[in-house]
């Protein structure tokens, strides 16, 4: 039940030390720690909604700070919400969610997105679409957490998800979590 991202916040050490290993086991790219930096997972946390542009920054500005030379990646996750049909939200308060935190990142200067952890065809494709529509050349991996049956909690096999992603250009696909 803690926020993470306000964990890092008020306690950057951690999350460099972690990502100093990676860099000196010879990583070439670090994951900002944005994964629940959208506005309703930080809403949860009670986070205000004017906040989560500076939350967000402020996570990339860690990672940035001891990462000179490596890649950083804006890492995106599901926002929580259950998309109609299955819940009440719609999606284009998902897209529009995503893009506000892409449109952040991108802004922060990152060089790849990670959008990771999903666990519906249907929101990975909303993310993927958010950063498409506000950069074509910008690398985008993806990677969908699925149970023992390979499918995602929604249903989705791996294959149907890769199919509808590719439209996008995705440069990676994968799983996590799973």
């Amino acid at each position: 039940g803690a926020c993470t991202e306000r964990f890092v916040l008020e306690h950057p050490d951690v999350i460099t030390a972690l990502q100093q290993e990676y860099i000196t086991a010879g990583s070439d790219a670090v994951l900002a720690p944005t994964f629940g930096a959208n506005r309703p997972t930080l809403e949860r946390h009670g986070f205000k909604p004017e906040e989560v542009g500076q939350v967000c920054r402020d996570l990339f500005a860690i990672t940035k700070a001891h990462a000179a030379g490596k890649l950083i990646a804006g890492d995106m996750s599901p926002t929580g919400f259950l998309m109609q049909p299955f819940g009440d939200t719609a999606p284009e308060t998902v897209y529009n969610i995503y893009r506000e935190q892409a449109a952040t990142l991108l802004d922060c200067g990152v060089d790849f997105f990670f959008i990771e952890t999903m666990i519906a065809a249907a929101e990975a494709r909303l993310a993927v679409r958010a950063v498409r529509d506000l950069s074509k050349d910008i690398p985008v991996f993806v990677s969908m957490t699925v149970n023992e049956n390979g499918r995602t909690m929604y249903g989705d096999s791996l294959d149907a998800v890769l199919l509808t992603l590719i439209p996008f250009d995705i440069q990676g696909f994968g799983c996590n979590c799973s």
